[in-house]
């Protein structure tokens, strides 16, 4: 994830007296779990805020199975199908159950058995004989809780008699009659000879059943969920589903950050960005492209100086600073415009003229078309190598995207750490989504990973 946007959803609640103007990155910037990809965070239009998975709220909406199609209740807390929909418990593939009918024996009257098997693998299991008519689920639920029942007798009795046996061989509190029927002759017999001794091994006799339990039951069919999102800040929603049908695949509301927020590369002029190495000086561009159908205007900003830990280090005239164990960061073009996005964008001729030319390659017809029709200026500050920092226009920009420099000059920073530099961007438009929703600017925290600093 090179570039990743921060949420603030995890920063401390302060009061305006303890708020420290000085402070110039939020608080919790430098912890990654706060860091996220754009296709993970939705966007909530009443706060013009992102909104990720910790500050949205999850609603059920519909629960129901999706083999069946049983509709079940939302509020209620089972998790699985009520109706027999079983899996297999070897490899979660769909059961198929076959009855059959057992006529009166010595003993036993009319009833009936169910045979399980996988389609699969090789996994079958019968229920037995069952005299009394009840639903496949609750013959099962019987069944298992008669297993776990039996076991925790025998596990219970695996621990008296390891109890009895240790009592045999310190005391005499315990015989060897209170053994007898209870371990083997052949146990029993080194028992004996081992009252003098150290405490001999002790096998019991159904020993794989203590251990371990493994499920010879089918399993039942989880249920399916569909859920909306809303806001925890504002109540709004954030996804809404169609309410008029639980299989229906119908949204009326998806606020998705793809959708709203400008996405964001990084890149590097010559070479792949990797190998930053201290003391380097290394030329790199970030590119901004629009998913929206209205154009955007957008101001970049970042601090001067850095530490390798994401704290902010004050670029004044301050002795007690040395710049030379810090990260500089020089961004010449913080201010420009995306125009809106082709319309028919899927279209091959209008998909390639959304790549930057910088990812441009020779690979496809279309790329090598794209590269011969670029402006020979912009590819040749692309090709460069070099920033020239005294130049505040994008190096390269399409028609809805634009690319930028950075300068990142590399100090005396630890080898072998993580570089994550910030950038601020705040997005201006005139669009009015609707009359509720008026144009009103909106700003986030973007982190573009350098990756690992080499020596």
């Amino acid at each position: 994830m090179p570039v990743s946007l921060f949420c603030p959803c995890s920063e401390p609640m302060v009061s305006s007296e303890d708020i420290s103007m000085d402070y110039k990155l939020p608080r919790t910037i430098g912890d990654t779990n706060t860091h996220h990809a754009l296709s993970d965070l939705y966007f909530c239009n009443d706060c013009r805020a992102l909104r990720c998975r910790k500050c949205s709220e999850p609603q059920i909406e519909f629960k129901f199975c999706a083999r069946c199609r049983h509709k079940a209740d939302p509020h209620e807390i089972t998790r699985v199908c009520p109706k027999n929909c079983f899996d297999c418990p070897k490899c979660a593939a769909p059961l198929s159950a076959k009855s059959q009918t057992h006529a009166p024996a010595e003993g036993r009257p009319k009833g009936k058995s169910f045979l399980f098997s996988c389609g699969n693998c090789d996994w079958t299991y019968d229920t037995g004989v069952e005299t009394r008519p009840r639903p496949l689920k609750v013959i099962l639920q019987d069944q298992r809780a008669d297993m776990n029942t039996e076991l925790f007798d025998r596990l219970r009795e695996h621990y008296a008699l390891e109890k009895d046996i240790r009592s045999f061989l310190s005391s005499r509190k315990v015989t060897s009659d209170d053994l007898v029927g209870r371990v083997t002759p052949d146990q029993l017999a080194r028992l004996m000879a081992g009252k003098r001794n150290s405490y001999p091994d002790f096998e019991p006799t159904d020993s794989d059943s203590y251990c371990k339990v493994q499920s010879e039951f089918p399993e039942s069919h989880p249920l399916s969920t569909r859920i909306s999102h809303i806001c925890k800040a504002c109540r709004g929603d954030l996804v809404k589903l169609d309410r008029s049908d639980f299989l229906s695949t119908k949204f009326y509301k998806i606020s998705s950050a793809s959708d709203v927020l400008p996405e964001i590369e990084i890149f590097r002029l010559s070479g792949k960005l990797d190998n930053l190495r201290r003391n380097s000086t290394n030329n790199l561009c970030v590119n901004f492209a629009n998913s929206q159908s209205f154009s955007l205007e957008i101001n970049v900003s970042t601090l001067t100086y850095l530490s390798s830990d994401l704290d902010p280090v004050e670029d004044s005239a301050n002795p007690g600073v040395e710049h030379g164990h810090m990260v500089k960061l020089t961004l010449p073009c913080q201010r420009f415009t995306l125009g809106p996005r082709p319309d028919k964008f899927t279209r091959p001729e209008n998909l390639v003229q959304g790549i930057p030319t910088i990812a441009l390659d020779q690979e496809s017809k279309a790329s090598r078309v794209e590269l011969i029709a670029k402006r020979s200026a912009s590819l040749g500050r692309l090709s460069s190598g070099k920033i020239d920092t005294t130049r505040d226009c994008p190096l390269d920009e399409g028609a809805n995207w634009a690319t930028i420099p950075l300068l990142v000059e590399i100090g005396e920073v630890e080898e072998g750490i993580r570089l994550r530099l910030p950038l601020f961007v705040t997005v201006h438009t005139t669009h009015q989504i609707s009359p509720s929703h008026p144009a009103v600017p909106y700003g986030f925290w973007a982190i573009l990973d350098l990756g690992p600093i080499a020596v």
